[in-house]
């Protein structure tokens, strides 16, 4: 029975690999909240589309934690698999689901006012405390709900337009804050990194308020080939 199987799974596959190498594949190039990026769209039927893409943004500012001022890298690094789903076949109109890896983080850097840092309202030098370094990141993996508009696999050859809005549930982020390179004495070594800890256990109250969803919102310029 198996030797009688494999004639029918190898058409089957060469009739699954004919039908992807007819499919009419678009690509976008998309810019918004996400960044930068691109996505590869394949038609999976008259009413569905998978998209796959990635997108990256890189940005420094400058915050406050409490009495601490920081410079602040940000790097938003996405990449996300996403169903497209067209309630009304030949329409625009699409709701989108999937998941999203998140590789989103900030790097925080102490900024000293008058050579002095402010740790847990204890005043410190900044030769004694070091360097002052923290970072905001978040879990890997997000669930992506949205709508949009757009079927670039289904229009005819050539230019389109497509947007997205939606969110991504990336919950709630990890903090940390930690001193390097101390030049104090052991002992001042010591009850600097005791504050500094109670300082990021306020840092992680303090993005507790920030929203647990990230918004999406990006247009596209696509191309069907």
């Amino acid at each position: 029975m198996i030797f009688r199987f494999i004639p029918h799974a190898a058409i089957a596959g060469a009739l699954v690999v004919c039908s992807a190498a007819q499919a009419q594949l678009a690509v976008t190039v998309d810019l918004g909240t996400t960044g930068a990026g691109a996505h590869l769209v394949v038609p999976m039927g008259t009413q569905w589309n998978a998209r796959v893409g990635a997108a990256f943004l890189s940005h420094e500012f400058d915050g406050s934690t409490n009495a601490i001022d920081y410079r602040i890298d940000g790097k938003l690094r996405m990449a996300e698999a996403l169903l497209d789903w067209f309630p009304v076949a030949g329409s625009g109109f699409r709701l989108s689901a999937g998941a999203v890896y998140d590789g989103n983080k900030f790097d925080l850097n102490g900024k000293p006012s008058a050579g002095r840092y402010l740790i847990n309202g204890v005043s410190y030098s900044a030769l004694e405390v070091g360097t002052l370094k923290g970072v905001l990141d978040y879990g890997k993996f997000a669930p992506y709900l949205g709508i949009g508009f757009g079927n670039a696999p289904a229009a005819s050859a050539g230019w389109g337009f497509a947007g997205d809005l939606g969110g991504y549930y990336q919950g709630k982020g990890s903090a940390r804050l930690n001193s390097v390179g101390c030049t104090a004495s052991a002992p001042i070594c010591q009850a600097i990194a005791r504050n500094v800890a109670i300082e990021e256990s306020r840092f992680a109250d303090q993005i507790s308020d920030v929203p647990k969803i990230y918004p999406v919102l990006r247009v596209a310029l696509s191309y069907r080939f």
